[in-house]
């Protein structure tokens, strides 16, 4: 485009209307998606269906709403349009993938959360041109849930009375989210945002300084979650920011505002990890810790407060001064990072002994022991990973036009695998793809992020406004996107549906068009397609409810749970689990042969998963031990290094009778 169409494009969207209709659906949205974010955040990521669809739900009805009253301003054409067209493609493919998937139970659950996914890169889109003007402000949904959490977590750590109820057993922080990396990736993701809001002027100096002391709060708590590989992500979304805001001064600036507060309190949030055990020992550093946070993130919003009143309404530096400066500090990170870099190489014996020693521990494949150090930040990549990417580079191969089918490298990874994991997937987003979904959901993972970015960068040619929406969703998605291609993070709701929410904002302006209509029967359509959506997710929800019923109830009354457990499964025909429990809470309580019923259930619903066929041979070892050897053969098969087969094997040779408990 030249630079008289991309100037007659900004002109067009300064004279957007700001009608009363806009504004009512903006606020909606905002809203809505603040309250879902702050809901996913406090509940463990939404990582299990309880807490997942109530929000799904959520975010389908607001769809709707707008779908059915609100303008459209929208025309996705474009890299927008492809990453738009690849998402809807993926939620196609994942649910073609239960004609050849081993696991069908998954196919439901991974595809609701894809559908969710869609919703919010359209939502993400929809929303901030919505805004119009003020579409900077579709940030404030990710920027105030992380707000939010970090304040929940902090008054959660200030009065826990057990450091298990906080901690993992190696003293990393595992609240909110139930998991360190997972905490990390959240709380930095949503810094992001807020670094961008701070050091826009055109904000309430209050408002800004709250942005920055939020900043300061998020980095701390992922400070305390002690993940290693948060710290490369924040160094490419940081990256990102600078290199796609037009105020890469100003963002510096606050930047290291919001990191100096953490400076005097870093050794002292350095102490829980350092403690080593989540202990009752544990405690009094984990309280010190709350109040430093909370202290910290004060000092943090008095000093930006100081900073915007005091200092930065009487710079007046000009274009040359700004240029000057951000030269200045451009050549001197430049030479911190060489100096830095080559002392580094030294210490190691120069780089290509580094990069030796570094790739020797992959291949490890084993964490290594932090117990006693300081902190778990370092040069150390070891890693159980490989033998998890091994695998699914393998099953992507065997499989390279279909993939497995989702679910299925669970399965494939306890026959292949070289550790004791037992994983879900193979803790990368890409490897994910390719393994369950084959070459095609991979292309389709690389369309949705390729699209993404390029519509982000047609975005940021149409002014300071775009191009500071961009820096701070392409920051906040890309500290999730990068974390994700080494981490678990994809079935992680709360983390990826703010990521694909932000990615969507990112290219809002550039398909922003005002004069964009649908028509009645489209609004009719796909707000239909919503509905039916949502009664398929309260179907799945009652599901879930009665599985937790039935656990919750399993010791006082298990005849009821395994009621509940019988129903649950009717709920979702190819799911085994709730058919397996039943069968444990049936065993357990001497029912013996309807537990054999629900288990062969089970087994007909997932062969390939080794369970039901274990829990099928403990269950028949008395009565019918030539067909336990051969249910217990079969789960051998399906898990050759399993330590209960082994066990069981053990048991069924000696004949000393059937096992008990799980």
């Amino acid at each position: 485009m030249t630079g008289n169409g991309l100037a007659t494009v900004a002109s067009v969207r300064s004279r957007v209307p700001t009608d009363s209709a806009a504004n009512l659906s903006a606020a909606l949205v905002g809203g809505s998606l603040t309250v879902l974010f702050l809901w996913w955040g406090r509940h463990q990521g939404a990582y299990f269906g309880t807490d997942f669809y109530p929000g799904a739900i959520g975010a389908l009805a607001v769809g709707i709403v707008l779908i059915l009253s609100a303008p459209v301003r929208v025309r996705l054409g474009g890299p927008a349009g492809w990453a738009m067209a690849a998402l809807g493609l993926l939620l196609a493919w994942t649910l073609a993938s239960i004609l050849w998937t081993s696991t069908p139970g998954a196919v439901f659950e991974d595809s609701a959360q894809v559908l969710v996914y869609c919703v919010l890169f359209f939502l993400g889109v929809w929303g901030a041109n919505l805004l119009g003007r003020r579409m900077l402000l579709a940030l404030l949904p990710v920027g105030l849930a992380g707000l939010l959490v970090g304040l929940f977590t902090v008054s959660k750590l200030w009065n826990v009375d057990s450091a298990l109820a906080v901690l993992g057993r190696d003293a990393t922080l595992s609240f909110p989210l139930g998991y360190r990396n997972a905490n990390a990736t959240f709380f930095l993701m949503t810094a992001w945002p807020c670094i961008v809001l701070a050091a826009e002027s055109r904000f309430h100096w209050l408002a800004r300084a709250g942005f920055l002391a939020s900043a300061t709060l998020s980095f701390e708590l992922a400070l305390l979650s002690q993940s290693r590989g948060s710290l490369p992500a924040a160094i490419v979304a940081l990256a990102v920011v600078l290199i796609v805001s037009r105020r890469r001064l100003r963002v510096v600036t606050f930047l290291g505002l919001a990191i100096l507060p953490i400076l005097p309190a870093a050794p002292t949030l350095l102490d829980v990890f350092q403690h080593g055990r989540a202990d009752a020992g544990a405690l009094p550093f984990i309280h010190d810790a709350a109040r430093t946070v909370a202290l910290s993130s004060l000092v943090s919003l008095v000093l930006a407060g100081g900073f915007i009143t005091a200092v930065e309404s009487r710079l007046r530096l000009g274009r040359s001064g700004v240029q000057m400066i951000t030269r200045v500090l451009a050549v001197a990170t430049a030479i911190i990072v060489v100096v830095g870099g080559a002392a580094v190489f030294s210490r190691y014996g120069g780089p290509v002994s580094f990069i030796d020693q570094r790739v020797s521990e992959l291949k490890q494949d084993d964490s290594p022991d932090f117990q006693g150090q300081r902190t778990r930040f370092g040069f150390n990549v070891g890693t159980e990973r490989p033998d998890l990417w091994r695998v699914a580079l393998s099953e992507g191969a065997q499989h390279p036009f279909l993939g497995g089918g989702t679910g299925s490298f669970q399965v494939t990874y306890l026959r292949e695998r070289d550790t004791d994991l037992t994983p879900r997937d193979p803790h990368s987003i890409e490897l994910l793809m390719l393994s369950e979904l084959g070459v095609p959901g991979l292309l389709l993972f690389a369309t949705l992020i390729g699209g993404s970015f390029l519509a982000a960068g047609r975005s940021r040619r149409l002014g300071p406004n775009a191009a500071a929406l961009c820096a701070g969703s392409l920051g906040g998605a890309t500290e999730w996107l990068v974390q994700g291609s080494y981490d678990w993070l994809w079935h992680y709701p709360g983390l990826a549906g703010p990521a694909l929410y932000l990615f969507g904002a990112a290219a809002a302006p550039a398909v922003l068009d005002p004069a964009a209509r649908w028509g009645p029967a489209k609004r009719k359509m796909l707000a239909g397609i919503g509905v039916a959506a949502i009664a398929a997710f309260g179907v799945l929800l009652i599901g879930e409810r009665l599985v937790g019923r039935a656990l919750g109830a399993r010791g006082t009354d298990p005849v009821k749970a395994v009621s509940d457990l019988e129903l649950a499964a009717r709920f979702d025909p190819f799911d085994p689990e709730p058919l397996l429990v039943g069968g444990v809470i049936a065993e357990q309580s001497g029912r013996r042969g309807e537990a054999i019923d629900l288990y062969r259930q089970a087994i007909a619903r997932s062969p390939d998963e080794y369970a039901p066929h274990l829990y099928l041979a403990r269950a028949l070892i008395d009565q019918a031990p030539a067909t336990a050897r051969i249910e217990l053969a079969k789960a051998r098969e399906l898990n050759p290094t399993g330590h209960e087969v082994t066990a069981l094997e053990t048991q069924l040779r000696s004949a000393r009778g059937p096992a008990t408990g799980n």
